[in-house]
């Protein structure tokens, strides 16, 4: 992806025709072409094909409606990584002081204890995800590695398997499968009950073959307390983590 200017940044330096383009869609007579109002997320082919192309009134004024009602949710977006950002440099920053015995973590924990949360976990309602893919398009791409199985039945269990542990072990997350996936012979379609878990955060844990084709309320979906649901949940979530330092000493043996 690239950063392109809806109006080119070319006209914005003949002062007239800019003059006389910010009167006719009514921009106000500081518009900055490089401002967040005049730019979109493009790819590169797009990019160089528009080149400093000006489009026609209405699409012009189509685009810039566009991005205007966009705008406050860009710039929530960028001060929230920003804030991440700054928290990330923090953070390492006491991570180093810890390192070289300049702060005990004690010291730290000491620090934080006024202001932890209450210990009371609230589980009362989980958050429905479904993930689906394709797996017949993923075995002609060849994106699998070499370890998993070709056949359909069992590289469905497989992918299941994969990606309900990536979920859980990359994230605070506490996930089960609501029911049995789905299984048409070419896709998968899995539907997970998670709690604490960071949507943001799920398209980039999971691998890219998968698409998030729904995002829900349990209740929406089922009738059925989820109460029995979390306590398997937190049986799966245990057990995972057993594995997982189970080869992780049977590596460090070998």
């Amino acid at each position: 992806m690239e950063i392109d200017h809806i109006i080119p940044d070319s006209i914005s330096k003949d002062k007239p025709v800019f003059e006389q383009l910010l009167h006719r869609f009514e921009l106000p007579s500081d518009f900055d072409v490089n401002s967040l109002l005049n730019l979109v997320p493009t790819h590169g082919s797009c990019n160089r094909r528009k080149s400093d192309t000006q489009f026609s009134d209405s699409s012009l004024r189509y685009y810039l409606e566009l991005v205007d009602k966009k705008h406050s949710h860009v710039k929530e977006q960028i001060e929230r990584l920003n804030i991440q950002t700054q928290n990330e440099h923090l953070l390492i920053s006491i991570a180093q002081r810890i390192e070289k015995r300049l702060i005990s973590t004690q010291e730290v924990d000491q620090f934080l204890s006024p202001y932890r949360a209450p210990t009371a976990i609230n589980i009362s309602e989980p958050i429905v995800v479904t993930l689906s893919t394709n797996v017949t398009e993923i075995l002609d791409q060849k994106l699998l590695p070499s370890k998993a199985p070709r056949d359909y039945p069992k590289l469905c269990d497989w992918l299941e398997r994969r990606v309900l542990r990536a979920i859980r072990s990359s994230s605070k997350a506490i996930i089960v499968a609501c029911e049995a996936s789905e299984r048409d012979g070419e896709t998968l379609s899995i539907r997970v009950a998670s709690w604490f878990i960071d949507i943001d955060k799920l398209a980039i844990i999971v691998e890219p073959w998968w698409v998030i084709t729904e995002i829900a309320p349990y209740s929406e979906i089922y009738d059925s307390p989820s109460s029995l649901l979390f306590q398997q949940a937190l049986v799966q979530t245990a057990n995972d983590l057993v594995h997982t330092r189970s080869d992780g000493l049977r590596r460090s043996r070998t």
